[in-house]
């Protein structure tokens, strides 16, 4: 029985042939799978400070909170649009994030009267009560000043007479000693206020040490006078203008000279900060003033510089903390939670205080942790060091020390180098009977009595400086470090 064509026509093409219009069989034909062309997106890649790599582009642009919003809105785009999977969608969005907090953490500690509180992710004043609630370390006399709020009873640290006397003598260097008439100096820009502090800690302590004041006072004008006499460019003392800033800078003249960057810890290290002009040339100089050469040159939180450093190191040290505060049989809490003790209950607040303290001495695994951090990365902690007692300003930097007016920025290309060639090590002072120790014939600080942990800087067979961890205040609140100048 023979097919019509119509119902030929009519009959189904099976699956993977299609009908040819001309002859009306069903031919095989090929399919063309329609894909969806995706985006290309990048892996992330490092940019240098002021700019941001765009995964979407591929580009480098200018790290601006614009250019970051839209780059994480295309992002999330490409991600609705499933060109991209969401392991690689999270990692990025993470990445970027961090970037925006640390920008938010530049600008903050741009700002010497702020910190940034980690607990809340903001700026906010520095004060003692704000450093204790964000866990920082604070010095034992600003923690029990919180504590028993006997504010009046304690001397005020920001306002030290050294950093007054050295200001009045870089405005007026020929000034002779005369204490009536260093009170009356008003031609050094500080406050009211920044005076009143000042000018209190020099009548007390000029009746408690008058000759080591005095003494100061003359080296300060000797090396100053030198200064002025040596530096490069010529500097007209009557037309220079000359700041007492101590840690807060509000003058907008000097932040425009300030380098605005992140450093290891504090870039901008000057109490006292000189501006005037050589011909065309602006001249700017920071000073940084101690009291003598056992003030301590390093104050830094353990805690942040392995942050820092890595933060696997900075978990795996939070661990060590938190699993030998439960072997000793010490409760977890916050540091505000510690502090309000000391109000509701003092018992309890200064049991856990002399516990701690008293665990913390000879070896234990906290302080191990701590040690095998360090020296799996001595090149870190080298190069946070020699930043710490050297200065990377963009302008000259001095410290003086009551006896000697130190170039910091060559202090720092000093160390650069031996680091550089493999000439500065760490040597451990944390066993008895250290051999290495007596083979330099250096001070054993090492005690099965003492909550320490001790280094000496080695400068290829001589020793300058050294530093220790040690316990300071709140036990909630992190270690702190210490460097000294031997």
């Amino acid at each position: 029985m023979s097919v019509s064509k119509k119902d030929t026509i009519r009959k189904k093409c099976p699956r993977g042939t299609r009908r040819n219009k001309k002859t009306g069989k069903c031919d095989k034909v090929k399919l063309k799978l329609m894909t969806l062309k995706k985006r290309k997106v990048y892996k992330y890649k490092k940019t240098k400070k002021g700019y941001i790599f765009n995964v979407n582009t591929g580009n480098i642009v200018k790290f601006t909170k614009s250019n970051i919003n839209n780059i994480k809105l295309k992002l999330k785009d490409n991600y609705d649009k499933k060109n991209i999977k969401k392991k690689d969608y999270e990692e990025i969005l993470r990445i970027y994030n961090k970037k925006i907090l640390e920008k938010d953490i530049d600008n903050c500690l741009l700002n010497k009267t702020k910190i940034w509180c980690e607990k809340t992710n903001k700026c906010i004043k520095d004060n003692i009560n704000n450093r204790i609630m964000c866990e920082y370390i604070v010095t034992d006399e600003q923690f029990d000043q919180v504590m028993r709020e006997e504010t009046s009873s304690r001397k005020n640290t920001d306002y030290q007479y050294t950093e007054y006397l050295f200001a009045v003598l870089l405005k007026n260097p020929k000034l002779e000693f005369d204490i009536e008439t260093i009170q009356k100096v008003d031609n050094v820009h500080l406050t009211k206020v920044q005076k009143d502090g000042f000018l209190k800690d020099l009548k007390t302590s000029y009746k408690k040490e008058k000759t080591y004041l005095e003494s100061w006072y003359k080296n300060a004008k000797q090396h100053i006078n030198t200064m002025y006499e040596t530096y490069p460019e010529t500097i007209d003392v009557d037309n220079t203008e000359v700041y007492l800033t101590g840690k807060n800078i509000n003058e907008e003249i000097l932040k425009r000279h300030l380098d605005k960057f992140r450093g290891r810890d504090k870039i901008n290290k000057g109490d006292i900060y000189l501006l005037t002009k050589s011909g065309k040339k602006n001249i700017f100089i920071g000073f940084s003033i101690k009291k003598n050469k056992d003030a301590t040159l390093i104050n830094w939180s353990i805690e942040e510089q392995f942050k820092k450093l890595n933060h696997g190191e900075y978990i795996k040290l939070k661990e060590a903390k938190k699993m030998f505060m439960l072997d000793i049989g010490i409760e977890l809490m916050s540091s505000s939670k510690y502090c309000a003790l000391s109000s509701s209950n003092r018992l309890l607040y200064e049991e856990i205080r002399k516990k701690f303290n008293a665990s913390m001495k000879g070896k234990n695994p906290y302080k191990d942790t701590i040690i095998q951090i360090i020296e799996k990365n001595e090149d870190y902690f080298l190069n946070e060091i020699i930043s710490g007692i050297g200065a990377i300003t963009s302008y000259p930097t001095f410290l003086f020390d009551g006896k000697e007016l130190i170039n910091l920025n060559k202090t720092y290309e000093y160390y650069k180098d031996l680091l550089k060639e493999k000439k500065i090590n760490l040597i451990s002072d944390n066993k008895k009977d250290n051999s290495i120790i007596k083979k330099y014939k250096l001070k054993e600080h090492y005690s099965e009595n003492a909550g320490k942990i001790w280094y000496y800087i080695n400068e290829n067979g001589k020793f300058n400086y050294r530093f220790e961890i040690r316990v300071k205040g709140n036990p909630y609140a992190s270690l702190q470090f210490q460097m000294h100048k031997i």
